[in-house]
């Protein structure tokens, strides 16, 4: 979920699946940069009675810029870093999640 709030963009349950490793979650976030998916408003989510407006949200593109392979991959390892809590010498982008990092 971290990695979906920080670049605008839903990750399927199957994209995921098939990410093993850092490097994995950096080639797909770039190439979705690519096919112009990230940074879109979320849909609108109901809060209690109300749905919330995003219509006075400002363009993402135009808020965002268009970001770096190395800008994706230093996000992508902050990312990792807080959400696994290992240490930053034990990262790797090609660590794997499970054997690696000790991901369940």
């Amino acid at each position: 979920m971290a990695m979906e709030e920080e670049f605008g963009i839903e990750i399927s349950a199957a994209a995921a699946e098939q990410m093993g490793t850092p490097r994995d979650v950096i080639e797909w976030l770039v190439t979705a940069q690519e096919r112009g998916e990230l940074f879109r408003p979320p849909p609108p989510r109901k809060t209690g009675w109300f749905v919330t407006n995003h219509a006075r949200s400002p363009d993402p593109a135009v808020v965002r810029p268009k970001l770096s392979r190395d800008e994706i991959a230093g996000a992508v390892r902050r990312i990792v870093l807080e959400q696994l809590a290992i240490h930053p010498d034990q990262y790797r982008e090609d660590g794997r999640f499970v054997e690696d990092f000790g991901v369940d």
